[in-house]
């Protein structure tokens, strides 16, 4: 909870000087105590606090992103669109579209909740380049998403 309001008075502090403070998620603030998760604790007590999802991540600490993204609806600018994949008994992450998450849910929890930039974000690239896997990402989005 002091990890929280430190945030939450950072937070303030960029506010005050024009500036938003994003915090960004991975799976280890998906361990519960007492039944919460962590980044529900985070959430709760830095009300100044905005939201930087990561879809994989949110994924990977066993929630769901869709459920997430609505759950922090109008304090969330951005949202990391990371794909999430099993090989054999790892998880990997793929380019968008290459594997489990239901984007198409994701995309409009997004848009609905009011996240203003879309970011691919890739940690790593499962064997290819990151320019290809960025161009599919890419390709994938804009084939199905940009109107």
């Amino acid at each position: 909870m002091d990890f929280a309001k430190k945030l939450n008075a950072a937070a303030e502090k960029f506010a005050a000087a024009g500036k938003c403070l994003c915090y960004h998620n991975h799976a280890i603030e998906f361990q519960k105590f007492d039944g919460i998760t962590m980044l529900d604790i985070i959430y709760d007590n830095a009300p100044a606090l905005q939201a930087e999802i990561d879809t994989f991540w949110v994924q990977s600490g066993g929630a769901n992103p869709v459920d997430w993204i609505k759950k922090v609806s109008g304090r969330s600018p951005l949202l990391h669109l990371k794909e999430y994949a099993i090989q054999g008994n790892d998880r990997i992450m793929e380019a968008v579209g290459k594997g489990n998450l239901d984007w198409d849910s994701i995309i409009a929890a997004g848009e609905d909740a009011g996240v203003e930039y879309f970011i691919v974000e890739q940690d790593n690239c499962n064997g290819i380049s990151p320019f290809e896997c960025l161009k599919q990402s890419y390709n994938f989005i804009m084939e199905r998403y940009v109107k």
